[in-house]
């Protein structure tokens, strides 16, 4: 499994991009960075988008995507796959015609860009040759992370979430376990604000780490821009098999 790292910030300036991972060069992971990091013939690639939840930074993306992909008519259209909750979001509040052009329906009612597809939580779904299983977390609105195996090995994101438990036991009963994926968004510091934002800190993440009760590289996302030298140096200064993800970084698993 080829892991591309589009975005990883849980914010935007320059020189960062938002929360986007591009899988075996075709399923967008959360939507973030869709098209500020992939040229017109990446973006043509993509066969299956993945998210994690509807925050605006997971799927800005999103829009602009299918505006490049609509010129694309012999394109068949590209499913978004998610939790129900998230889907109906992305239908009454972006596809809607009035914040962008309703993408599920254009360019064509029979071919439009985007395919809403549903996924049940806890049930293994197979994605353009992936096995997905969407976990649910702890966020502040309807949200998961995901389990995603092929052949050889498997990896967990957790999108956007605080103190969680299902994704941890899910994980722990994963023997191929190859790489976990997980967000950081604060300074310890701010330990309330991450909680009452659904967000995890340093100290906050070693406690979901114990969890795990094993060893695997654990690949940190989602810093907030205004404190990444804060959470750098307090990664740094923890144990454990901690890398802090930068953009346009590539993976094998």
């Amino acid at each position: 499994m080829n892991l591309r790292v589009l975005g990883c910030g849980g914010g935007e300036q320059s020189g960062r991009r938002l929360t986007s991972f591009l899988l075996n060069g075709c399923v967008l992971l959360d939507a973030g960075a869709a098209t500020g990091a992939l040229l017109l013939e990446e973006q043509a690639r993509i066969r299956a988008v993945l998210l994690s939840h509807s925050h605006l930074d997971h799927v800005v993306g999103l829009a602009f995507l299918a505006d490049n992909l609509a010129v694309n008519s012999h394109q068949p259209p590209v499913p978004i796959f998610s939790i129900p909750e998230v889907l109906d979001i992305l239908r009454e509040h972006l596809f809607n015609d009035l914040l962008w052009p309703d993408f599920t329906r254009l360019p064509s009612r029979d071919r439009p860009v985007f395919q809403l597809s549903p996924l049940q939580q806890g049930a293994e779904a197979s994605v353009e040759g992936l096995a997905v299983t969407a976990i649910p977390v702890d966020h502040t609105l309807p949200a998961v992370g995901y389990l995603i195996r092929d052949q050889k090995s498997a990896i967990l994101y957790t999108g956007d979430t605080g103190p969680t438990e299902k994704l941890w036991a899910v994980a722990r009963e994963c023997q191929d376990l190859k790489a976990v994926i997980v967000e950081t968004s604060f300074p310890d510091r701010l330990e309330k604000l991450a909680k009452q934002s659904g967000h995890l800190t340093p100290g906050m993440l070693k406690t979901e780490l114990a969890k795990l009760s094993r060893e695997v590289p654990v690949l940190i996302t989602h810093l907030k821009p205004p404190f990444v030298v804060e959470i750098q140096k307090e990664i740094a200064a923890a144990k454990g098999n901690l890398v802090l993800l930068e953009d346009g970084q590539q993976y094998s698993f």
